[in-house]
Order: structure tokens, then sequence, then C-alpha cells
């Protein structure tokens, strides 16, 4: 039987040749500071992709999702589907069947559909909880991507210096990664509606509060929490750059230390 991976990249296959993906093109700039290493991922183009494809934005993409992109059911509650404006290649979404709030709060039944993926190709999960977080539809949906240290160089890093906590993974099922989010919800005291930032590995469940949604003009998601940033064009890096990436980070998660004065 073909792993969830597997399938998807048949998908991908059919996705593309029917024209129903829109992958966006990068170049990826290697940047360090403060000891800490980062990828820019700078488009290519942007402005003219998202102007051939704004005709085609819906209210809610993923009620219904296009069949086109569907991977595979995740359980009864979930579905696999392709990311169809993908900046990295077999970015994986977990959706919700019927319409739940990003907002609202994550169960069991999430991380179990997660799980489905993580189990067989590790990889990272992530969730942006909420628009200050990044989330960028209202309908709730979880993230998957194949994960290494050359893509995302702050997940090898135990104790970044932006606000987080880490709960430790001993096993990936939805059980375990269920309580792990529940122990970060109580430490971090949050509630539906407030912002935060999900990153999962095999090892860890990593949480980050969140206090804004865009730094020095750069919205930053769970990704950027990874090491990885997405910038419009070049004009974007080079504003980023001179305010300092880990910066960034710090200001996003609300460390004080770090706060503009």
């Amino acid at each position: 039987m073909n792993s969830i991976l597997e399938m998807a990249r048949e998908v991908t296959t059919c996705a593309s040749a029917q024209g129903m993906l829109h992958p966006l093109s990068t170049r990826v700039e290697h940047h360090r500071e403060q000891n800490y290493d980062f990828r820019l991922r700078i488009a290519i183009n942007l402005r003219k992709k998202q102007h051939a494809t704004t005709g085609a934005l819906k209210i809610n993409p993923f009620l219904p999702y296009e069949e086109a992109l569907y991977v595979t059911a995740l359980g009864p509650e979930h579905v696999c589907i392709l990311n169809k404006y993908n900046v990295l290649p077999e970015h994986l979404l977990i959706i919700t069947r019927q319409f739940e709030s990003q907002e609202s709060a994550l169960t069991e039944q999430d991380f179990a559909a997660l799980m489905m993926i993580m189990g067989q190709s590790g990889g990272l999960g992530f969730f942006n909880g909420g628009k200050i977080a990044g989330a960028s539809q209202p309908h709730k949906h979880l993230q998957w991507v194949p994960a290494d240290e050359e893509q995302f160089p702050l997940l090898s890093v135990e104790c970044p210096p932006f606000l987080h906590q880490d709960q430790p993974l001993n096993r990936l099922d939805g059980k375990t990664c269920y309580e792990a989010y529940t122990a970060l919800a109580r430490e971090q005291q949050w509630q539906p509606g407030k912002a935060f930032n999900l990153l999962i590995t095999r090892e860890r469940m990593r949480g980050i509060p969140r206090q804004q949604a865009e730094i020095a003009g750069t919205s930053i998601n769970s990704l950027g929490f990874a090491g990885s940033f997405f910038v419009p064009d070049d004009g974007s890096a080079e504003k980023l750059r001179r305010h300092g990436l880990m910066t960034a980070l710090c200001q996003a998660s609300g460390y004080p230390a770090l706060s503009p004065d």
C-alpha cells in the first residue's frame, strides 16, 4: 500500500498536468546572525502570480475543497489535500470536513489526523493559531511539510531566544500530541481567540505565543520560528535583514527585551 506521501506525489503529478496547482517560485538565500542560521525564500514574480490567480480565490477554499487536490481521508473528521499555492513541494493541508474556526482549540482527533502522515514520513507538522499567528484561512487546518535541518535550521536549536515552551514527544499518536498541546495551553494560558504557533517534530512540540502578526513588513507564521521566512521581493528581504530576523521572531512572540524602544 502506498504511503500518504506517495499518494500526494501522484496527486501532485495529476493536478499539475491539469493546471490546478500554482506553486510560488522562490530563490533561497542563507542568512546568519547572532550565531543562528536562517533561510530567506524570496518570491519570484509574486505579484504577477497573484494577479493571475486572484479571480480563482474563494471565500473558503476548503468547503468544498477542489477534488483535484484531494489526497486521502484522515479518519472520519479530516481529509488531506495539497496546498494549491505552495512555496515548498509536497506541502499538505489537514482540514476538517466541516467548518471549524482556526481559532478554536485543537482536538485529539486533529492530532490523530496529522499523525497519520507524520507516523509514516516524519517531517514537520505545524499550526498557525489565528490571523496574528499567520493563518490565511479561517477554516481549521494543520499543515505538514518534509523537513530537515537544511530547510529549517532553528528546529535543531534547543533553546532559541524567542518566547516558547517545549513538550517532549515519546510517541507519534493523537493522544500523546494532544496531551502535549494541552500542557502547553495551560502553561501559556491559551484560550480560544488567543494567537499561537505550533511546531511538531518526531521529538517534540514547540509552542510560541504571538503578539504581532507582522514585523518589518513581513508576515510571520510558524515556519519563521523554524528558521524559514517567505518574503515577496528583494526589498522586503533587505528590510527584514536590516531589522534582524531573530529580533523579529522575539518581537512577534512578545519578548520584551527585544521589543522596539
